[in-house]
């Protein structure tokens, strides 16, 4: 069997739901933060970290150009938090933890994706990584169907 034709066959026997499209993007910044932890940790003095960061998004289909999304978009919602104190950045009496974190950049790349023009439909965020120094890591994951909560069907209200 030819090459061309096993290629043909494998995408053929792919079920419909059982595949998508996937992009990712690494972005490194730069934050300064303080915690307000109830015991004596260094975390409880301002300092700052050179964060890389770290999401994929997936797609069952591509948008009219081919693309789940422009990779520039989900760089440019990361890259609002470069250079800033997350103290001030943070939802008021959020920890600036990397959990924390991770979880903020899910939820902004996600409603990012449900009300952009030019992405994918039903495009969706698999993970953000947060890696506050180069032996941490803090991540954020959907389980379940996956699906994105900005997204609304053309049936729903609302």
């Amino acid at each position: 069997m030819s090459e061309e034709r096993k290629i043909r066959l494998l995408v053929t026997t792919v079920l419909p739901g059982m595949a998508e499209h996937s992009i990712g993007v690494e972005c490194s910044i730069s934050c300064a933060h303080q915690l307000n932890l109830p015991y004596d940790s260094p975390c409880n003095r301002l300092h700052g970290h050179n964060y890389t960061v770290r999401t994929v998004v997936a797609a069952p289909e591509l948008n009219e150009y081919g693309m789940v999304a422009d990779y520039s978009l989900l760089k440019s919602v990361i890259r609002e938090y470069d250079h800033r104190n997350l103290n001030d950045m943070f939802p008021q009496g959020m920890a600036t933890t990397a959990e924390n974190f991770a979880k903020l950049l899910y939820d902004r790349i996600s409603l990012m994706l449900a009300t952009t023009p030019g992405v994918a439909p039903r495009a969706r965020v698999l993970f953000v990584e947060v890696r506050e120094t180069s032996g941490t890591i803090s991540s954020f994951m959907a389980l379940g169907d996956g699906e994105n909560p900005y997204w609304k069907d053309e049936d729903s209200e609302g």
